[in-house]
């Protein structure tokens, strides 16, 4: 039998207004395949900034070495921090930054560290005090902070050293009779020799 026009417009209008297939579940869509594209493209363009920033007129610092002295003080006792740092990037860009040491979180000492401009020096050593006049009796962690905006590489700009110092009241022994003194030290393991210097 024949269908009228009239059907025949009204199957076709009901057989435009059908979806498309369902994709498979799991299956990617174009948008997130390109958003993982855009991801990657801004990751490879991060790390090329970097770099080009260490090979090409940036500085580039690294804490290789940290050191502590006396491990175990009394309060209103100096500590000094020692600390070993190699500029990985430009050494002919000078800089100065305002490296900072804490101990348990706070910044307890804080000085301008200025590097750079000579093409033959890639290693710096400087030394920080700590007057523990006021601090607390107790354990704490010393870390060194030398981060700064243009680094491409802030991962390693900052080192804390495991073994904690010991504060005790003034004149009170020392946890299981322990002398005052002593230094603890931290080495980033290709600066050994830095020791024995």
């Amino acid at each position: 039998m024949r269908k009228s026009p009239h059907e025949l417009s009204r199957e076709e209008g009901a057989g435009s207004q059908r979806s498309l297939p369902a994709a498979p579940a799991g299956a990617p869509t174009a948008f997130s395949v390109f958003s993982v594209s855009v991801l990657l493209a801004v990751f490879a363009f991060s790390v090329a900034v970097g770099t080009a920033n260490a090979q090409f007129g940036g500085a580039d610092l690294s804490v290789r070495g940290a050191s502590f002295t006396p491990a175990r003080a009394h309060v209103g006792d100096t500590i000094q921090i020692t600390v070993f740092v190699r500029n990985l990037g430009d050494p002919t860009v000078s800089m100065s930054i305002s490296p900072v040491i804490r101990a348990n979180g706070k910044v307890v000492a804080s000085q301008l560290f200025s590097f750079g401009g000579d093409p033959g020096v890639t290693t710096y050593t400087t030394s920080f005090q700590w007057n523990t006049a006021g601090a607390a009796p107790g354990e704490y962690r010393i870390e060194a902070d030398f981060s700064f905006e243009a680094d491409p590489t802030p991962f390693n700009n900052v080192v804390t050293l495991k073994q904690p110092l010991i504060l005790v009241p003034a004149g009170a022994p020392f946890p299981d009779g322990q002398p005052a003194g002593g230094t603890v030290r931290y080495t980033d393991p290709a600066e050994q020799e830095w020791w024995s210097r």
